[in-house]
């Protein structure tokens, strides 16, 4: 069988810390070719080599644009493929059948979550420019959701009943604790020896909870720090370090080389850093959105370290329970490490996945 991925998204996590989505097809390509599938991704590298756009992008409508040509790339070669996947809103322009639309998130769900830290052009963009096209792109397909919490938000915004529900993955044979002394790890990333760290993964955007890091950190006593790896351009904030363009394959080494996790995150749908620490036994200390919730209705003695309330204060009273009680640290990351076994690991996404494709297929033939 041959599966095209159409996708906005690089499908490649080894330069560095990619988007959560260029990390879904990067795992999605990987067991699809495991299994014995001929795997075209279909990206912008596609298109001619004189595809222009600049002018499509200045009026923020670049990411529409290609998903429309792409499309159209597709319809010429639909003879060659059994089924094709597609993710958010790159599917809309896709007529195909068998095809699969993945929601990485919802759109329209984003764009409320975030709606009082951006301008009101970007917020009117994403709730309605975008999110009308990422509904659009899952009419006739089948549709995956990658957690309950993003199923439902598809069901409440743009009337889609998911198909299945996915959640992202993790390889737990390289993101686990490595043998060696915490001390080495933090030598080789210039992080402090003697502090007591916690990581933050992610963009330095509202929607990540950035303003709450910026509250919490003058909070932290001395001995405290945060290590900051940040996609993009680099980020300063008290009481940190900051990383940038770490390379992926030495994600799980940093991951270890710290004493927890942090992310006050405002809107997630299943996050690939919060499962790789877990993974990797880091203590998570999150937001509870998104995946989240599952992580506590599944797992309830992580609960208190995933916080229903942005406050910096509680935020910072969790960092010092944490700080003080290394017995603590060692369960909830064996309690993680278990979690991540049952119900994200790869070996479970690939048997998901499969099952999906090939009961399309069959039905098709």
């Amino acid at each position: 069988m041959k599966i095209a991925i159409v996708t906005l998204n690089l499908p490649t996590v080894r330069g560095g810390v990619a988007g959560g989505v260029g990390r879904a097809v990067f795992y999605l390509r990987k067991i699809f070719s495991e299994a014995g599938f001929e795997v075209d991704v279909l990206r912008s590298s596609c298109l001619s080599k004189d595809y222009k756009g600049a002018f499509w992008d200045l009026r923020r409508l670049g990411a529409c644009k290609l998903s429309y040509d792409l499309g159209r790339f597709l319809s010429k070669r639909r003879k060659y493929y059994d089924v094709v996947l597609c993710d958010g809103l790159s599917g809309w322009n896709v007529r195909f059948s068998p095809a699969i639309n993945v929601y990485h998130g919802n759109t329209a769900a984003y764009a409320e979550a975030i709606k009082k830290g951006v301008s009101m052009l970007i917020y009117l963009k994403t709730r309605y420019l975008e999110a009308f096209f990422e509904k659009l792109s899952g009419r006739g397909k089948t549709i995956v959701s990658v957690s309950k919490s993003t199923a439902e938000e598809t069901q409440r915004y743009f009337k889609l009943n998911t198909h299945a529900v996915i959640e992202n993955a993790v390889d737990t044979d390289l993101f686990k604790k490595p043998e060696g002394e915490k001390k080495q790890l933090r030598k080789k990333f210039g992080l402090p020896v003697n502090q007591f760290l916690g990581l933050f993964v992610g963009r330095a955007k509202w929607a990540k909870g950035i303003d709450i890091l910026q509250k919490i950190a003058p909070q932290l006593d001395n001995e405290t720090s945060l290590i900051m790896v940040i996609s993009g351009k680099k980020f300063t904030l008290e009481k940190s370090f900051c990383l940038c363009n770490v390379p992926y394959m030495d994600m799980p080494l940093l991951y270890s080389a710290c004493d927890f996790f942090i992310l006050p995150s405002r809107y997630e749908a299943c996050s690939f850093s919060v499962i790789e620490a877990m993974a990797t036994e880091l203590p998570i200390l999150i937001a509870r959105v998104g995946h989240a919730r599952e992580i506590v209705r599944k797992e309830p003695r992580l609960a208190e370290f995933i916080l229903e309330d942005l406050n910096p204060d509680l935020f910072v009273k969790r960092i010092n329970q944490l700080k003080n009680n290394e017995k603590l640290r060692r369960e909830l990351g064996r309690i993680e490490r278990e979690y991540v076994l049952k119900n994200n690991s790869l070996e479970i996404f690939k048997e998901k996945w499969l099952k999906l494709v090939k009961s399309l297929v069959r039905d098709k033939r």
